[in-house]
């Protein structure tokens, strides 16, 4: 990008440098002209390049979108030596991924409760292509909005719409999703287990918090204690320990940085992101 700008700040200069030069006056005047005609030539070629180059680049990601496969994320700059960096940059690499700003990706940051979800049914589409079962399909034009605060307009709606038609139970109550609210610890495993399952989580007739060893397992919301208690079952991917490890105190409404909520998507149902990422194109399911 920056060599292109400054492509595009040299070819101005040099078409200014030719607009005010007037007529030759002198043989120094006519050498120094054709000197700035030959360099204008060459830039105006590299700018067709860069332009041409651009246009293939945006015919391959649509190309790319159209087929459901997204294309990969960029090369995040933030993310040396922090925890589940593999994780991240697998994840990068599969196009599930998206920075903040130019190539950062900002892993200390809360993430909010759409993008999460949104990296999710995209991890999903990327684990699971022609899967019937355990993908997570978009929403489609003409899906009646489960929830107020995500129309079919908005942006998100593909995926969180798509995630309610599954039958996955995401929202803060049945008719809010809270888009832009930080994900909560409690309200990720609450999702995510549901998805690793491949169905919502059954209601415990009693009391499931006793069950765990947490010394705050009484201040878990009750609409997801099901939920935290069977992330520590074989038919989940043990999130929790994946993400903190070994913890005794949960902290269930402590907002979910970007990185912790990348690497829960690292495993996905009986799928690893590093298997996608090492699998050979002919066994692409």
């Amino acid at each position: 990008m920056r060599r292109r700008v400054v492509s595009v700040a040299l070819l101005i200069g040099s078409c200014l440098l030719l607009a005010t030069c007037g007529s030759p006056d002198s043989a120094a005047d006519k050498a120094k002209i054709a000197e700035l005609q030959a360099e204008n030539d060459k830039l105006k070629a590299q700018l067709a390049a860069l332009q041409s180059n651009g246009a293939a680049a945006a015919t391959n990601t649509a190309s790319n979108s159209a087929a459901g496969t997204p294309a990969p994320s960029p090369a995040f700059s933030d993310i040396s030596g922090i925890e589940g960096e593999t994780h991240l940059k697998d994840l990068a690499t599969l196009g599930v991924l998206d920075g903040t700003f130019s190539d950062k990706f900002d892993p200390r940051t809360p993430i909010k409760r759409a993008d999460y979800v949104r990296w999710l049914v995209k991890t999903s589409a990327v684990y699971f292509p022609g899967d019937n079962k355990n993908r997570i399909r978009f929403a489609q034009e003409g899906d009646t909005p489960t929830f107020v605060d995500v129309p079919a307009t908005d942006a998100n709606f593909k995926y969180i719409q798509g995630m309610a038609n599954a039958g996955y139970v995401v929202g803060v109550d049945k008719t809010h999703f809270a888009p832009a609210q930080p994900l909560t610890r409690e309200q990720m495993i609450g999702i995510k287990a549901q998805v690793d399952e491949g169905s919502s989580i059954s209601k415990y007739n009693g009391d499931i918090k006793g069950f765990l060893d947490y010394s705050d397992k009484y201040q878990i919301n009750d609409a997801y204690a099901d939920a935290v208690h069977e992330d520590n079952t074989a038919r989940t991917t043990h999130n929790i320990s994946r993400v903190w490890g070994n913890i005794k105190t949960f902290n269930p409404q402590k907002s979910v940085t970007r990185a912790e909520a990348a690497i829960t998507l690292a495993e996905l149902y009986d799928t690893k992101a590093a298997d996608v990422v090492n699998k050979p194109k002919s066994q692409a399911r």
